[in-house]
Parts: C-alpha cells; sequence; structure tokens
C-alpha cells in the first residue's frame, strides 16, 4: 500500500495535475482579490467598458487560440517519436501567426467601420495585446509532455505582480486604460518567458515547413475550432447581446456577479485539462471501456461542484453583498440561474471533450455545439429583450440544459453505431 501510494505521488502525470490544478487555482482566486477592490474604485459603468471590450478580444483570442490548447496535447501524446516534437511545435506556431494576422484584419475593420465608442475602441485596443500574447503561451506544450511546473510559477509570478501594480496604480475611474493594460500584462509576460524555456531548455526550434502542412494543421483542427469558438461565443454572448440591448451600468453589474459561477468553471478547467490527455488514452483502447472511465472519474467531481454550487445559491445575497458592494447585491438573483448554467458547464465538459473528443468525434461536438448556440442566442434575442439581464441568464441556463440532452443523445447513438 505504502509503494502504491509513494509511487503516485511520484508520478508524472498526478505532478502535472497538481501544477496545472494549482496554475488555474491561482490565476482565478489572485484576480478574484482585485475585484472587490476593483467594482468600487471603477464605477459599474466604467467596469461596463472594460468588460464589453474584454468581451470582443476574447472572440479574437478564440480564434488565435484555434483549439490548439486540446489538438496540441494530444498530438504530443500521439507523437511517433520525439523529432515529431519540433514539428508540431512550429506548425502550431505558424499557424498562430496566420490567424493572428487575419485578427488584426478584422480589428482594424472594427474600429473604422462599426459606431464603437472612443473609451471602447482605446480599451480594445490596449486588451489587443492579449490576442498577441495568445501565439506565444505554451501552455498546451508543457501540458502535452506533462511539465507544467515551470511555466505555472511563470504565471503565477507574472499574475502576482500584475495585481500588485493594480492596488498601487489605479485609483478612480479615469484609470479604466491602465486597468486595461495591468490585465494584459500577465499574459505577454508569461508567454514571452514561456517561449525562453521552449527554446533554451527542451531544445524546441522554431522552423517554417512546408506552408502545406501549417494549412493542413488548421484544417485539421476546424472541427475543434468550431467548438472551441462555439463555446466562447456560448460564454460571452451575453455581454455582447446586453451591448446591444442594455445600459453600460447592467454591463458591469452582470458581469460581476458572473464572475462567481465562472470561479466553478475556472476551477473544474484544471481538472478537465489534467484528465484530457488521460481520457484520449483510454479511448485508444476501447470506447465503451473508455466512457465507463470518465463515468468513474466524474460522479465524485460533480458532486464536490453541485455541493458548491448549491451552497452559493443559498448564500448569494451576502456572497455578492461582502465581496462586491450593494448595488451589486440589489440584483444577486442572478447567481440562481448562472450556478446552474456553471454546474451544466462542468456536466456537458465530460459529455463533450471528455467523451466525444477524447474519442476522436470532434465533428459530432462541433455539430451539436453549433446548434446549441442558434438556441442560445434565439432565447438571448426574445427573452433577453422582454426580462434585460435576467432573461440573459435565464437562457443560458436553458441551452446548458438542452446542450446537456443533445450531448447525451449523440454519445448514444454513436455507442449503437460500435456496437
Amino acid at each position: 500500500m505504502n509503494i502504491l501510494l509513494k509511487n503516485l505521488i511520484n508520478s508524472k502525470v498526478i505532478k502535472n495535475g497538481i501544477w496545472m490544478f494549482l496554475l488555474q487555482g491561482f490565476n482565478t482566486i489572485v484576480p478574484l482579490i482585485t475585484l472587490p477592490y476593483i467594482t468600487r474604485i471603477l464605477s459599474p459603468t466604467a467596469y461596463g467598458n472594460f468588460a464589453l471590450a474584454l468581451n470582443w478580444i476574447s472572440y479574437f483570442q478564440v480564434i488565435v487560440e484555434y483549439g490548439f490548447d486540446l489538438t496540441g496535447p494530444r498530438q504530443i501524446v500521439m507523437r511517433e517519436s520525439d523529432e515529431d516534437l519540433n514539428k508540431i511545435y512550429s506548425n502550431i506556431i505558424s499557424a498562430r501567426f496566420i490567424l493572428l494576422i487575419v485578427c488584426c484584419i478584422f480589428f482594424i475593420v472594427i474600429i473604422y467601420f462599426t459606431c464603437i465608442g472612443k473609451t471602447q475602441i482605446k480599451c480594445m485596443s490596449i486588451l489587443f495585446f492579449m490576442v498577441v500574447a495568445v501565439v506565444f503561451q505554451q501552455n498546451w506544450f508543457f501540458q502535452g509532455i506533462s511539465e507544467m511546473q515551470n511555466i505555472s510559477i511563470i504565471n503565477m509570478i507574472s499574475r502576482t505582480i500584475s495585481v500588485l501594480l493594480i492596488f498601487l496604480l489605479i485609483k478612480n475611474p479615469e484609470d479604466v486604460y491602465l486597468y486595461c493594460f495591468l490585465y494584459a500584462f500577465n499574459y505577454i509576460v508569461s508567454g514571452l518567458i514561456g517561449c525562453f524555456i521552449v527554446h533554451y531548455k527542451y531544445k524546441i526550434h522554431f522552423k517554417v515547413y512546408d506552408i502545406s502542412l501549417i494549412f493542413k494543421c488548421i484544417s485539421d483542427g476546424w472541427h475543434l475550432f468550431l467548438s472551441s469558438a462555439m463555446g466562447k461565443i456560448f460564454g460571452s454572448i451575453a455581454i455582447t447581446v446586453l451591448g446591444m440591448i442594455s445600459t453600460k451600468e447592467d454591463i458591469g453589474i452582470y458581469s460581476v456577479i458572473n464572475k462567481i459561477p465562472y470561479v466553478l468553471t475556472i476551477l473544474f478547467s484544471a481538472l478537465s485539462q489534467t484528465i484530457y490527455p488521460i481520457n484520449c488514452r483510454n479511448f485508444q483502447t476501447s470506447y465503451i471501456e473508455g466512457i465507463k472511465k470518465v463515468k468513474k472519474i466524474a460522479i465524485p467531481i460533480l458532486i464536490v461542484f453541485i455541493s458548491i454550487g448549491s451552497l452559493i445559491i443559498i448564500l448569494r445575497y451576502y456572497i455578492v453583498y461582502y465581496a462586491f458592494g450593494y448595488v451589486y447585491a440589489q440584483k444577486s438573483i442572478l447567481l440562481i440561474p448562472l450556478i446552474i448554467w456553471a454546474v451544466f458547464g462542468i456536466i456537458n465538459n465530460f459529455l463533450g471533450i471528455q467523451i466525444l473528443v477524447a474519442s476522436g468525434h470532434q465533428k459530432e461536438y462541433s455539430i451539436a455545439f453549433q446548434i446549441n448556440l442558434l438556441i442560445m442566442v434565439s432565447f438571448m434575442v426574445i427573452i433577453g429583450n422582454v426580462l434585460g439581464i435576467y432573461g440573459i441568464a435565464i437562457s443560458t441556463m436553458i441551452s446548458e440544459i438542452i446542450f446537456c440532452v443533445i450531448l447525451y443523445r449523440k454519445i448514444q447513438k454513436i455507442k449503437k453505431v460500435i456496437s
């Protein structure tokens, strides 16, 4: 028993999982330390301007990410030799450079040919550095080789510096532009240092291979990109719709309250990234056995997150009041549908990412996502116009429940075909 425990502790997979969980937890908790301060220094309107700008930038981020945070580790795990590692790395970086150029073109078009206000343009321009930083983010590489320690420490240090600077420099609502820069600071620093580690420690050198291989990399990841894009749209469309039908103040309030269920999803994300490579290996043996192993992992995790979510719903007013202040607490009822949305989002990760994607059924997952996105947008436009931010919250909850049903039916359909 002691030998088994010792081997488990020394396991590379377990160590990697611990570092990923620490990083995700750190990146979640530390920024939340500044949020009560920021919500009191920046007015709901000023924070609404920041939130709407960040929302638009997130769309560009997902284009440059292109789902490589999932396909990258999978390619590394399944590579035939160490020589393939350099090729995988270079092709993904090259693909991201191409996608960045596309984003720059779209960004210029948005600035010059839309009616976005000057404050929004300035905030978006500063936050666009986050999109550039995505090209250099190496988390997918370290995840694939199960060496998350160094990059985790770097991210923690840069995030801590960013947080300290926020407390020192942000003093009034006019500092919203500086806040945008400090928010992007962590992404820029960690990305550049990550590149340095890959180059000098692991001797991975960037090379431009055959351009056809780069475009094949993009083509092969198309369906997973659609899933990732739909996921980002799924999480961000609420702010986008609110930007069209509501005030900056409502956007600020909704964005702040939504941070609470967002914490649950981010904390789970660390677990998801840890078990994803394991499930990819499990499904290489058998689809049916792979599902059984996912179920064994899912049940205890879901019990924990459902319990936490229930507690948050019960104590919602006090949590929002003490965290963000009276103005936000008046609309703490938003937490009920948003927490339910977060819990079903975790369930859907097991059904979609850990089963369908891990077993190689990216296309089925992508189709399901696209169908559900259309349903969600329809609900938001209809219910949101009637009930405002409450309608948006209810729409996200309903659509996530529907998505759960769709994914379950997809899994059962594939199971019948294989059987």
